[in-house]
């Protein structure tokens, strides 16, 4: 389920950004980016430093071949519009198209290629996680899969959604969050102190690296009640305005809150509506569906599911 839903995030990030139609570079993505992230993951030494490029270690080189994957898709997608010279209005445009205020110089391709890459990764990987976890809990919750698929079919019954249908997809909005409090994509954010400060009667240092992770906060019995359980109804007396600030952070918080937190909740709750709208699923028994925590939150072993038409369910 995972690789199905980075295929269609993917798509939906090359058409709303770049205008393109990249589905056939789907596989070489979602193949780069399993190999990229645990690679990375493993990067890291246990005191947060970065190993250079050049410690010949073997997680390393499996990056570097990762990297070397992305950015050929990257790099063909910058190419192909700089030798059509057509402003499509998107994104890949509008950074082809800046000017540098002082000499008037454009962007390099790779510095084009690093704000593209950016997107190309925010906007696909973390959603399709969060899409693919949204699935397995409604799989394993059928009265909450049945007010999810009784919503689809009161709001829309058999007309495919569109973005003026959000404000009356209300239960969807709520299986989303639900999903991203229990399942958070990025399940451990860092941020650095810019100057010495104090945190919890603790002094630190500048520099000092903090580790904040929504997996833990948005579990505490605290801020929500039975913290474990999927209840998307707990939504829906405005409980977003009533928690305390960064009590529910899937997107992180402040001035470096994920730019793309809007985009991605209304991109989620559109596939939800499309996809639940005809099918439903199953999981597969015997699978392990533990998450491993990664840079991103990654199933363990693969969500495998069984798909149904819900025609045929109906019969």
């Amino acid at each position: 389920m995972y690789e199905e839903m980075a295929r269609v995030t993917f798509g939906v990030v090359g058409k709303t950004l770049f205008d393109t139609d990249v589905t056939d570079d789907a596989s070489d993505v979602g193949a780069a980016l399993k190999t990229a992230l645990p690679a990375l993951n493993d990067r890291i030494s246990g005191f947060g430093v970065i190993l250079p490029d050049a410690v010949p270690l073997p997680a390393i080189r499996r990056l570097r071949t990762a990297v070397d994957r992305l950015d050929a898709i990257v790099y063909r997608l910058i190419a192909e519009r700089r030798a059509s010279d057509v402003d499509h209005g998107d994104l890949l445009s509008m950074l082809l198209q800046v000017r540098d205020e002082d000499d008037g110089t454009g962007m390099s391709n790779k510095q084009v290629r690093d704000e593209v890459m950016t997107m190309v990764l925010a906007g696909h990987e973390t959603t399709s996680l969060a899409l693919a976890w949204a699935w397995t809990l409604l799989a394993q919750h059928p009265r909450e899969e049945a007010c999810f698929h009784a919503e689809l079919d009161e709001v829309l019954g058999d007309r495919p959604p569109q973005p003026s249908d959000l404000p009356r997809l209300t239960y969807t909005s709520m299986v989303v969050n639900e999903s991203l409090r229990l399942y958070p994509p990025a399940w451990a954010i860092e941020r650095a102190s810019i100057c010495p400060t104090e945190v919890g009667g603790r002094r630190v240092p500048r520099h000092f690296t903090f580790i904040m992770s929504p997996w833990t906060v948005q579990r505490d019995a605290r801020w929500f009640e039975r913290p474990h359980a999927f209840e998307p109804e707990r939504w829906a007396d405005g409980l977003a305005r009533k928690l305390p600030r960064f009590a529910y952070f899937p997107f992180g918080g402040g001035p470096h809150q994920c730019i793309g937190n809007t985009f991605a909740l209304t991109e989620a709750t559109l596939v939800l509506a499309t996809i639940g709208q005809r099918f439903r699923f199953s999981l597969v028994p015997g699978q392990d569906l533990r998450p491993a925590p990664s840079i991103t939150l990654h199933p363990k072993q693969g969500l495998r599911m069984r798909v149904d038409a819900r025609e045929e369910l109906c019969t």
